[in-house]
Formats: C-alpha cells, sequence, structure tokens
C-alpha cells in the first residue's frame, strides 16, 4: 500500500496578516519532507469561496512549486473541476502539460465537479447537469492531451481544431482518478476504467471493502475514457501520529472533527431548495454522518478508526486495517483545520520511522 499526503489548505480564522502566505509555506516544507520519509504521492485539490475550509483555489500553482522541492513523488490534482464553467478543458490540458513537463512525468490527474453550492453557484454552475459537464470536460482534456488537432463540438463547450501545447512527457496521459465519495460513483469511475480518490469523511475502513470488491469485478470490462486503464483505488484519513499518543488525540481529534463538521456544513444547500438527484446520496450521507458524529465526539472518531490519532502503534494498527480492505494507496489529511506546523511535521516523520517500512509498498 501506498502512502500519500493530502491538502485542502485549511486557514482557520483568525487571519493575521501573513497567515495564508505562511501555511502555503509550510506546505512546501511539509511535502519536501514528506518524500524524504517514504510517501510517495502528494493530493492538492481545487475548491472555491470555502473559507478556512479550503483556501486551495489554485493548486496547479502550488503543484508546480512542489514539482521543484521533490524529485520522485507523484504529484496529485487532485481534483480539477472538469464542467468548463470552471475550467475550459484547454486550460486544464495546457496546465497539466506544463506540470507534467516540469515535474519530469509525476502528475497524477483526478477530476470532480464538487458537491457545494456554494462553489456551483459561484460559478453559474447547473447542479443538474453537473456531472455531464464533468463528464465532457475530462472527455475533452484526455482527447487534448493525446491528440492534435483536436476540435471540440460538445453541449457545454465548442472550439475550432487546435493543437495544445505543451505536450506531457508521459504517454499517452497522465493517469486519470474521479473523486468518490458513494458507491455509484465507484461504479461510474470502474466503468470508464478511472482509479478512485475515496475522499470521503468520517468513515471506518472497513466500509470501503464492499467498494473495493465492486470496483475491482467492474473494472474488468471498463470502457475506459482515456487510452489506459487506472485500476487503482485510494483510501482516505484524517491523521497525526505523535510519539506521544495522548498528544496526537488532544491535537488531532479536536482538529480533525472541526475540519469534518464544518466541511458537511459547506455541503448545505440553501433553506427551500431541493439538491439534483445526482448529489441526493451526498447531501444525505453528510448529514446522517453529521449527527452520528456529534454524538461520539472526537474521541469517538478517533476510538472507531474514523480519524488516525495517536502512538505509532496505534496508528499502525488503523493503517493495517486499510491494508486489508485493499485500498491501493491510503491518503493522508495531516494540515487539517488548526494542526501545528511542528506537529504535522512530526508526524510525517514518525510515519516514515515506524509505519511506512512495514505497510508501505
Amino acid at each position: 500500500m501506498d502512502f500519500g499526503l493530502f491538502y485542502e489548505i485549511c486557514v482557520p480564522r483568525p487571519w493575521e496578516p501573513g497567515k495564508e502566505a505562511e501555511v502555503f509555506r509550510q506546505v512546501i516544507d511539509q511535502v519536501r519532507f514528506a518524500e524524504e520519509m517514504g510517501f510517495k504521492y502528494v493530493w492538492l485539490t481545487e475548491h472555491h469561496f470555502l473559507e478556512q475550509f479550503s483556501h486551495c483555489s489554485a493548486p496547479e500553482v502550488m503543484l508546480g512549486a512542489l514539482a521543484q522541492v521533490t524529485t520522485t513523488m507523484r504529484l496529485g490534482h487532485g481534483v480539477v473541476l472538469t464542467p468548463p464553467g470552471y475550467n475550459h478543458p484547454v486550460r486544464v490540458a495546457e496546465r497539466i502539460a506544463t506540470l507534467d513537463c516540469i515535474s519530469g512525468g509525476r502528475i497524477e490527474l483526478g477530476t470532480g465537479r464538487s458537491s457545494t453550492p456554494t462553489e456551483l453557484d459561484g460559478f453559474g454552475i447547473d447542479a443538474s447537469v453537473a456531472r455531464e459537464m464533468w463528464l465532457e470536460g475530462l472527455q475533452s482534456i484526455v482527447k487534448l492531451l493525446v491528440e492534435e488537432d483536436v476540435g471540440l463540438d460538445g453541449d457545454y463547450v465548442s472550439m475550432p481544431p487546435r493543437t495544445v501545447v505543451p505536450r506531457c512527457v508521459q504517454k499517452p496521459h497522465p493517469p486519470l482518478w474521479m473523486a468518490g465519495t458513494s458507491p455509484a460513483t465507484t461504479e461510474r469511475a470502474a466503468a470508464a476504467g478511472l482509479g478512485v480518490l475515496f475522499f470521503a469523511h468520517g468513515i471506518l475502513p472497513e466500509t470501503l471493502a464492499e467498494s473495493v470488491d465492486a470496483y475491482r469485478s467492474r473494472i474488468k470490462t471498463a470502457t475506459p475514457i482515456g487510452v489506459e486503464v487506472n485500476e487503482r483505488l485510494a483510501g482516505f484519513c484524517n491523521a497525526l501520529c505523535l510519539e506521544d499518543g495522548r498528544a496526537a488525540r488532544e491535537i488531532g481529534g479536536p482538529a480533525a472533527f472541526k475540519y469534518v463538521m464544518h466541511g458537511m456544513e459547506l455541503a448545505r444547500w440553501p433553506k427551500g431548495v431541493t439538491p439534483p438527484k445526482t448529489y441526493e446520496y451526498t447531501v444525505d450521507s453528510m448529514w446522517r454522518g453529521r449527527e452520528r458524529l456529534e454524538g461520539i465526539g472526537p474521541d469517538g472518531m478517533i476510538d472507531t478508526g474514523m480519524v488516525i490519532a495517536g502512538d505509532p502503534d496505534q496508528c499502525h494498527a488503523v493503517c493495517e486495517r486499510y491494508a486489508k480492505v485493499g485500498v491501493d494507496q491510503l491518503i493522508l489529511h495531516m494540515q487539517t483545520w488548526d494542526t501545528p506546523h511542528d506537529k504535522i511535521m512530526s508526524s510525517i516523520a514518525a510515519f516514515g520511522k515506524h509505519i511506512i517500512p512495514s505497510l508501505g509498498a
């Protein structure tokens, strides 16, 4: 099982002068150190307007910086929002190819549509057809990365024949992934030959077992969107591992709890607005999950394994549960809410010393 880091880039208030800039510099330091400690992946998501929760509105810029302080780590754009209202397919293809060039072919391309009304409405995205927009955007991006003299004539974007430059180092294209929170999404990813980034908060490792099995079975008969199938599935967990297990719980538990609660609040649709059917699972699971998590609190999240927080032995035990489920990669979110930079660095070191050597691929 590979290990990766995940960043929303949380910057909780108050926002003193220079705080955001300091957090961005800390992320670069953390990722540089994580490569030294054996982490093979880093993932940066794209979000907009999500104050405190995610200030990662231009992940492609950060990935360019990270490409210069790492040499082997895979750099995951997870995810790019591919509905054309967010990002024109040409601009995505240009950015991905440029990142692939400057990183020496280390880019991974994850895609999604967003699940928050704040982002959808902010960009004028019709949520009822966001899934169709995502698909057309992704299909267009792949075509632009693989072929030359490409014309687009879809429902949401049109363009006369053009050739995107630069061209990717990786041939035929970087590995393709899809963000997923529901069993149905996992099924769609497998059918399309895409890897799954299972960015679901507040779940147990064992709840992924059914999705993993279904994914492995379905992808054997995939009709891939890309030229190549990416048959990997990544699990996700908030984490903080310290030599002092009590300190890890006292810091990591509340930080993860505040982060998850805030994220679920952002998924709330405006009063009186019924979410489209394609978002019903996300909304329902968020609010059922919120009630459950409010009942058990930070300690309950840790004790059940929803959050990895403790000493190396305790953290190893939860990571082992993900390995037994059969995920190919465990993506750890350590820069959670207000977790201090020095504790994140210590956690990265603890994983590198105690956990990755025994569970890492």
